[in-house]
């Protein structure tokens, strides 16, 4: 759920100011796979059961977790934010090549399919996990951040500044929520059969909506499935935010849109 810690490192370095560079130093110390945090470790955490032995917790107990080292991290991870802005937010040169560009207006997001931060920032709370949740998000509290209505560079960029926070009071909850007995399954499944049929399922990605559809004729492989990627549709919009812009803006505006290059791949 620490969505952050590897977005707002490559957004600071794409825009590629001089004065960040300490800053870009600093971000990277929340991008390890040690402790369950980094981009590379994202295979491994969604193997069944591999979180608990990516957290080096090899126990069969929930009260013996003592939750020594997630509480470590979270405690890392909520001086991240902090940091972050004393350094980036309310510098004058980041403010200038950031404040007032690349405007997102809420008509041209929706024309475009544009979900998660970014269309969040032009004032539309738009996420699945409030107005279609799934799993234990009904149980959690958590605000849904919409910051400001303007939808330009700097609005994307606090936006996850201020879900980096959310993200670490969320895990705080789930840990609270675990209940006590065995957390490890006795017995895996190699495959799983889904019964004939077809089906879409969809949750709020870092970066927005992802979804996936399924037709299955009752075996163990699907036979057919297609992603909706949030980062297909949200870099569609980048030629809308870049009219009128000069070219030393691109970087900052496809920074804030925040895309993985292998979702737009087609």
């Amino acid at each position: 759920m620490v969505w952050w810690w590897w977005i707002i490192p490559g957004f600071v370095a794409v825009i590629g100011l001089a004065f960040a560079l300490s800053g870009l130093g600093w971000m990277f110390r929340g991008r390890p796979v040690k402790g369950g945090r980094g981009v590379l470790g994202g295979a491994v955490f969604l193997g069944i059961g591999a979180l608990i032995g990516l957290l080096g917790l090899n126990v069969q107990s929930y009260h013996l977790l003592t939750y020594e080292r997630p509480v470590a991290t979270i405690e890392l991870t909520q001086k991240g934010p902090q940091l972050y802005e004393a350094i980036v937010t309310e510098n004058p040169i980041f403010l200038k090549r950031t404040k007032g560009v690349g405007i997102l207006k809420q008509s041209v997001a929706k024309d475009y399919g544009v979900t998660g931060p970014c269309i969040r920032c032009s004032g539309i709370p738009l996420d699945l996990r409030r107005t279609k949740p799934y799993s234990v998000f009904p149980e959690l509290k958590f605000d849904v951040i919409t910051y400001d209505k303007e939808g330009d560079t700097w609005d994307r960029y606090m936006a996850r500044i201020l879900e980096m926070r959310q993200s670490n009071e969320i895990i705080k909850q789930c840990l609270d929520m675990i209940p006590e007995g065995e957390i490890m399954a006795k017995k895996q499944m190699a495959g799983m059969r889904i019964k004939a049929g077809e089906g879409f399922a969809a949750v709020e990605s870092p970066r927005g909506i992802l979804g996936c559809y399924v037709t299955s004729t009752g075996g163990e492989k699907p036979f057919r499935f297609r992603w909706r990627n949030p980062s297909f549709c949200n870099l569609s919009v980048l030629s809308e935010l870049l009219v009128d812009s000069p070219i030393a803006d691109i970087m900052a505006i496809f920074g804030s849109i925040d895309v993985i290059l292998p979702d737009v791949d087609r």
